[in-house]
């Protein structure tokens, strides 16, 4: 008699325990698909990744001010914006990290507008504070031109 007790609450808490763990399943299905969100995010530093488990982009607090980076398949920043005591800059590089655009505010009031040649030769800049420039650089970096003249 003792036996037949035992086997049928055994029965009953096999039942109860399946239903418990169907619930679990659907309770935590729910809260996995939920969005979560939160008004305030803090870190040192953000990294987006791929896949594969590379940053793609990186947002970082700095020593010296913060910066965004987007990153290529291969690791190489391709686009950096940054602010720091000197002023606020975004850079656009090509896949051998070389920058080939650079735009940037300086922190004196001046700002620029720099297109670079291929491994960095060769540059026209365009610089304004007070009547401003337009620069053109040959590949060795002598001023090829420069508007206005001087």
């Amino acid at each position: 008699m003792m036996r037949d007790e035992l086997e049928g609450r055994v029965r009953r808490l096999e039942r109860v325990n399946g239903v418990l763990v169907a619930a679990l399943v659907v309770l935590g299905g729910a809260l996995g698909w939920r969005r979560v969100t939160a008004e305030v995010v803090r870190a040192d530093r953000i990294e987006v990744v791929d896949a594969q488990g590379r940053a793609r982009i990186v947002l970082a607090a700095g020593e010296a001010g913060p910066t965004v980076e987007v990153r290529d398949a291969a690791g190489v920043a391709r686009a950096t914006l940054g602010d720091d005591a000197e002023g606020t800059a975004l850079y656009l590089r090509d896949g051998d990290g070389t920058t080939r655009v650079g735009v940037a505010q300086f922190a004196h009031g001046g700002g620029g507008f720099a297109l670079h040649g291929p491994e960095a030769k060769g540059a026209a800049v365009l610089y304004l504070k007070g009547d401003g420039s337009l620069t053109f650089y040959g590949a060795n970096g002598e001023v090829q031109a420069r508007y206005p003249g001087g």
